[in-house]
């Protein structure tokens, strides 16, 4: 049982912290309801146009994963409509996508470590007030960071 004592401020910024955190957990979810709802429509809009006619598509879909550079330059060359560009254009495109992928996740990994700092900090005070609340609970026998027991996988 953590022994600190936490100031008003504390609480009001606890407080504060899970109301903005609920605002956005539903602005978050009204986004992409939002969005997935527009893209429904314009599937339907799109294929609505359709309806009642003879039509003739040829869609080729290829799911393979692309790995080498030619091919992803000859992407870029038909994607840009224009044959002729500078092989450095094109390894610039791939080199800021790889540098994209390595920075978002380090970005990832740095969010993760944040995440269980701030677990970590707020454990104690978490149980502090869990019993305050009831005297008998018992732990979840989860680890200090968040995760689960090794024993327990």
């Amino acid at each position: 049982m953590s022994g600190k004592k936490y100031s008003k401020w504390q609480y009001k910024t606890d407080k504060m912290t899970r109301v903005t955190e609920s605002a956005t957990k539903i602005i978050t979810a009204s986004v992409w309801s939002i969005a997935c709802v527009a893209i429904f429509y314009f599937i339907y809009r799109s294929i609505e146009k359709l309806a009642g006619k003879d039509t003739f598509a040829d869609i080729n879909v290829d799911w393979s994963v692309v790995t080498k550079a030619e091919v992803i330059a000859e992407i870029i060359k038909k994607s840009v409509g224009c044959g002729d560009l500078n092989p450095f254009l094109y390894w610039s495109i791939l080199a800021m996508s790889l540098l994209i992928l390595i920075g978002s996740l380090f970005y990832g990994a740095g969010q993760r470590k944040l995440r269980k700092d701030n677990i970590s900090r707020l454990e104690g005070h978490i149980k502090f007030l869990e019993s305050k609340i009831d005297p008998q609970r018992s732990t979840s026998s989860l680890r200090n960071d968040g995760e689960t027991n090794p024993r327990d996988e």
